[in-house]
């Protein structure tokens, strides 16, 4: 049980470091972006998921969890946006199903988070806040075996917003 968990964790981290690489490259022959669709109010926060299909296909956190890192840009000129671990919500739409995301390991299985080490735990854990002219990743977990295949698009419902904000792939650009 010991070794499983220590091989998950070691897992989780190699995926936060190739994600965070992904992140600052900007490129990767096979990543998948999935975007936020336009909202009329310019004041929401424009979110993103990016991550690289076979990173995406190849690892399984703990052989328990998918993780998505999803980046959230608040726009200059707003006030802060209040989050909730508790009262926000993140949804994997998958395979015509809705998966609830985790945004609070720590109380989902304190078991892993228990083996985790300081650094990944605070890379994890869920902001109180996201103040305006700030871009940030939150890493949400989800089951994996609720998730076979590649999302369709994700739901993330912020309480202090009063709504929920779909992020969905981009139509392929025409050649």
């Amino acid at each position: 049980m010991h070794a499983r968990l220590s091989l998950g964790l070691a897992v989780l981290g190699l995926l936060v470091a190739a994600l965070g690489t992904a992140f600052a490259a900007g490129s990767g022959g096979t990543r998948t972006d999935f975007y936020l669709s336009h909202e009329a109010d310019p004041a929401l926060p424009r979110l993103s998921v990016r991550f690289d299909g076979v990173i995406y296909a190849l690892s399984i956190t703990g052989g328990k969890y998918r993780v998505f890192p999803v980046m959230i840009e608040y726009p200059p000129g707003s006030s802060q946006i209040a989050l909730s671990q508790d009262e926000d919500a993140f949804t994997v739409v998958a395979d015509g199903r809705q998966v609830r995301g985790i945004l609070d390991l720590a109380h989902a299985d304190p078991a892993m988070w228990d083996g985790l080490d300081a650094r990944l735990r605070q890379a994890l854990l869920y902001p109180a806040a996201i103040a305006p002219d700030e871009a940030r990743i939150i890493y949400v977990l989800a089951p994996a075996a609720e998730i076979p295949s590649m999302p369709t698009s994700f739901l993330y419902a912020i309480k202090s917003l009063g709504r929920s904000l779909e992020l969905v792939r981009p139509a392929p650009m025409a050649d």
